[in-house]
């Protein structure tokens, strides 16, 4: 009996620390991704004849305040602020006097943030020191001036004087809405903005949209033209610049002329003969970022200022040359071209293999040939429809002393009745537009509409192709975002989603007619 009753016990136990052993994790529950939230305060939101000096809020649970001295304003810039806080509660001081029959807002700028999540917001809280608050209001619309569609979490600023603190601060909602309640009657610049750095005011590098003309309220608005957000175009000539590692720079310019010289620090002008021209605005200059990491490029117009950009490598040691095909089809019997990251001295043509993928029979090579970083491949006639390429390591030798890395690629070869041509009427358009062809969410050409009442795009894969309109007005190529020198608005883009169908050896009739203009 009594060793039954042991027997009982010792099991009890070994269930008990095996139950204990058992690993798994803690459910937390749902992840919180609310931000606090007062829930009291010395005097409600929208009070009026305030005449204290301070105001305390009561939030719904603990928050770290963030940097309080920034995040935390009150709008008309009256007085100075103070802010401090203990456990749940968060004290405002004013330091100075507050104006007589003034409506005032405190702005919480991403101040209040919950101390797990981080979760934050903008929160506004309005009070008057006299009988009223002021009652007008105003409401716009933000959208993407590339796209049209609206942008939420903008910030949205009510100026008196533009390069200044806000007056009066929102963010746009869900649908890219800002709404302003509680503003004083005037004249005031509206501007919009991305705030990435949460410091409440614009700064160069982030998107942003302007109210062209200005604002002058006297009740209440409702923008009916939405404000339209862009990147913005500073009149300087190179845009851009990186190393292609470890041979070659990428420059794009906003302007240029065929006498334009550009030169790398210490170095001498680069020859008119090494500048490798990739589109209206681009090019490829020959550089060695094994020898040199790091080198401004200098690029002095023939009618300008000259202006220069720092590169730096951001790669680890570099031991072979890049290769790729640059098109994964061509046209039958047409040349096969590869791109190398550095400018070709030599090729070996005995580690360059070529078969018929279907057959795995070898398809002999009639000429090769290179120009700048370009490798250029032309086979003996064949039937072939598929080309599969076997590039042993070492075949290519660049500028730098570097070879080329191995590359085995399958490129598909079309003929003129398996492709398609579009059509395209463009008599209703202006003649500054850029008619784009995009296919699989890229462009794939580009034309100008100019006096033509038709474009024809010619060799198109069989497929679903959609057209998108730059109102190109500067005839760059390319769309263009605010002018902040001189206002000039985006460029308009019309999106033509209707998707048109490519069928092989069809010649596809599109009429691209413009909507409400």
């Amino acid at each position: 009996m009594r060793l039954a009753r042991y027997s009982i016990i010792i099991f009890g136990l070994c269930t008990l620390l095996l139950s204990c052993a058992q690993l798994g994790t803690i459910d937390g529950g749902a992840k919180d991704t609310t931000a606090p939230q007062i829930i009291q305060s010395t005097i409600k939101n929208g009070s009026t004849n305030f005449n204290k000096n301070t105001i305390e809020f009561q939030f719904d649970e603990y928050f770290q305040l963030s940097n309080p001295q920034t995040t935390i304003s009150i709008a008309p810039n009256h007085a100075r602020i103070k802010s401090t806080n203990i456990g749940k509660k968060l004290r405002v001081e004013f330091l100075d006097s507050l104006q007589a029959n003034t409506t005032y807002q405190l702005l919480f700028n991403s101040a209040i943030k919950d101390i797990n999540e981080g979760n934050d917001s903008l929160m506004v809280f309005v009070f008057s020191t006299g009988n009223t608050l002021d009652s007008s209001y105003y409401s716009t619309k933000v959208v993407d001036a590339f796209t049209a569609r609206p942008v939420k979490r903008l910030f949205l600023g009510l100026f008196d004087t533009l390069n200044k603190t806000p007056k009066y601060l929102q963010k746009t909602n869900d649908q890219g809405t800002a709404v302003f309640s509680f503003i004083k009657p005037g004249k005031y610049a509206a501007m919009s903005w991305e705030d990435a750095n949460s410091n409440g005011k614009y700064d160069s590098t982030e998107r942003v949209a302007f109210r062209t003309e200005e604002l002058v309220i006297k009740d209440s608005i409702t923008d009916t033209i939405p404000l339209r957000l862009a990147i913005t175009e500073f009149e300087k000539p190179i845009r851009s610049a990186a190393f292609i590692e470890p041979g070659l720079v990428s420059v794009a310019l906003n302007t240029h002329t065929v006498n334009d010289a550009f030169y790398f620090q210490n170095e001498t002008l680069i020859k008119n003969d090494e500048l490798i021209w990739v589109g209206k605005d681009s090019l490829l200059l020959p550089f060695n970022s094994i020898k040199t990491p790091s080198t401004k490029l200098f690029f002095q117009p023939e009618n300008g200022s000259l202006d220069s950009i720092k590169i730096v490598s951001n790669s680890e040691e570099i031991k072979s040359l890049k290769i790729k095909s640059n098109a994964n089809w061509v046209k039958m019997n047409s040349s096969f071209v590869f791109e190398i990251s550095d400018i070709i001295t030599a090729v070996d043509s005995s580690k360059i293999l070529v078969l018929d993928k279907s057959t795995k029979d070898t398809v002999k090579i009639e000429q090769i040939d290179f120009s700048a970083n370009q490798l250029k491949i032309k086979l003996v006639k064949t039937d072939s429809k598929e080309i599969e390429f076997t590039v042993e390591q070492g075949a290519v030798t660049g500028k730098t002393g570097l070879k080329s890395a191995r590359l085995k690629t399958a490129i598909t070869r079309f003929s003129d009745r398996e492709l398609g041509v579009l059509q395209v009427d463009v008599s209703r358009l202006d003649t500054t537009d850029l008619v784009q062809l995009i296919f699989n969410n890229k462009v794939i050409e580009s034309q100008h509409s100019g006096n033509k009442k038709q474009l024809d795009f010619k060799d198109l894969l069989p497929g679903e192709y959609n057209f998108r309109v730059i109102r190109d007005i500067n005839n760059n190529y390319r769309w263009d975002g605010w002018k902040m020198q001189t206002r000039t608005t985006p460029e308009k883009v019309m999106w033509f989603t209707t998707p048109t169908k490519v069928r092989a050896n069809w010649e596809i009739k599109v009429d691209l007619a413009p909507k409400n203009e």
